[in-house]
């Protein structure tokens, strides 16, 4: 006599195992938005990389003018010092004339001397003014202020 055999279940074909075609194109999309994922984070860390390279060589040619600016204060201060000499003599023959006023016009030449010299003065100190200040980087420091203030509204924070 034989052993009856037993019935095994076939699960390979049965209908309710086979995979779902849903599952394979979800597995699919899974894979692909994971390839786009990657690709979206290569491409935010080369464009952070080349954000960075630019900031740093908007930093560094700034820095390079500062640094090739101070021969040039250091004339304007030399200038200044000059000028400002110069005008004080000035300023003490324009009260030598003004002891002197009833006997000549001598006076006229020193007014006109002393407006000279206030002119020049004040020219130099707006040309140093505006030298000092390109030199605290204000293109970058502009440049930061800006990012941090798009990144703050990107937030949400005021």
């Amino acid at each position: 006599m034989s052993e009856p055999e037993e019935s095994v279940p076939e699960t390979d074909e049965s209908p309710e195992h086979e995979p779902a075609p849903e599952d394979d194109r979800a597995e699919a999309d899974e894979r692909l938005d994971l390839v786009a994922m990657w690709d979206a984070v290569r491409t935010l860390v080369s464009a952070a990389r080349d954000f960075i390279s630019a900031l740093l060589g908007l930093a560094r040619s700034e820095l390079h003018l500062a640094r090739v600016s101070w021969p040039f204060v250091f004339a304007l201060v030399v200038v200044l010092v000059g000028l400002s000499l110069s005008l004080w003599i000035s300023l003490i023959a324009f009260i030598g004339w003004s002891l002197y006023v009833a006997t000549g016009s001598v006076g006229w030449a020193l007014t006109a001397l002393v407006g000279v010299h206030l002119v020049l003065l004040v020219v130099a100190r707006f040309t140093l003014r505006r030298t000092a200040r390109n030199m605290t980087l204000p293109a970058t420091r502009a440049e930061v202020r800006g990012l941090m203030d798009r990144a703050r509204r990107r937030a949400g924070r005021p």
